[in-house]
């Protein structure tokens, strides 16, 4: 082919060839015709890449639990290296204390969103705001009424033949002088005063739209969280059967297999059911709990859920 098109350039890649078979794909390529060829080599090493050859048997005894270390460890130590070496370099190890729910309590559709609408920070943000709108609006329209105002003067007259005698007198409160008076006054065309009013009702009525659309929010929120933990619930008890049926058929297969009538193909595909039967009831677990909190989220109930307390 090379030939025809006139010998373009060509690059030969492998991980593994010796140099007799180095020479064998060189000759074969036709790359020493022309003046030789470049070879380089260097390393592959790669942490997160690795081949492992793991006997069968062992990987049968781990399946039927015939091993004295846990599944869960040998399997981390077969199939993923990589991950206790992290561990041991970071020295981190997470252990988690809480196990998953696998259990739903009554929920009352009608009771979660009165929980929600009352503790939700987004509707009491909106129900001030409206609070604030109507005082808003009652103070202008105040300001369009005509004011009264009630106005009154006390004070004392100090009359002498010299100023020792006048201030002799003043203090002695031989002479009151007292005014009262009303004053009322009506503004006339009093424009400024209404176009705040106006400016106010507004406010007020767009506060109360803003009010029902976070409560319908509200509400859409928290019948989808509703739904999606009844849902996973079913997910749950779904997958523990196919569990609990692909454990059967692995038994029964490993019985077959002990008296020579079945094969060891049959044996790890039925294993593989298993396995894959395990990890999606794992996975609805794992949702279903995610389900549980994004429910309390939305009620707002996250701190009551897991008992924390700001201080």
């Amino acid at each position: 082919v090379r030939a025809r098109l006139g010998w373009p350039p060509a690059v030969a890649l492998t991980g593994s060839a010796t140099p007799a078979v180095r020479s064998d794909i060189a000759a074969a390529l036709g790359l020493g015709r022309r003046g030789g060829y470049d070879l380089h080599l260097s390393s592959f090493d790669r942490r997160n890449l690795w081949f492992a050859a793991v006997p069968v048997r062992k990987m049968l005894d781990i399946s039927l639990g015939r091993s004295p270390l846990p599944n869960a460890v040998l399997f981390r130590q077969l199939l993923n290296p990589g991950e206790q070496e992290l561990r041991q370099t970071v020295h981190v190890h997470l252990t988690p204390i809480d196990q998953p729910i696998q259990t739903l309590e009554p929920i009352s559709l009608e009771e979660a969103i009165d929980i929600a609408i009352e503790r939700r920070p987004e509707v009491l943000l909106a129900q001030k705001n409206v609070e604030t709108s109507d005082i808003n609006s009652k103070f202008a329209k105040n300001q369009l009424l005509p004011s009264l105002a009630l106005t009154g003067t006390l004070g004392t007259y100090g009359i002498g033949k010299d100023l020792g005698d006048m201030l002799q007198r003043n203090y002695g409160g031989n002479f009151y002088n007292w005014t009262a008076g009303v004053v009322l006054s009506y503004p006339l065309g009093n424009r400024s005063a209404w176009s705040q009013y106006d400016k106010r009702q507004l406010e007020a009525k767009n506060a109360q739209a803003l009010l029902q659309t976070v409560r319908q929010q509200v509400l859409i929120d928290v019948r989808e969280a509703v739904r999606r933990v009844q849902t996973d619930f079913k997910r749950i008890e779904t997958t523990k059967s196919a569990r609990i049926l692909a454990e059967k058929k692995l038994q029964s297969e490993q019985e077959r297999f002990n008296v020579g009538l079945s094969t060891t193909r049959f044996v790890l595909d039925y294993q593989r059911d298993l396995a894959l039967a395990r990890g999606s009831e794992l996975r609805a677990i794992v949702d279903f709990n995610k389900s549980q909190s994004n429910l309390a989220r939305h009620k707002a109930m996250t701190l009551d859920k897991y008992q924390i307390v700001l201080q």
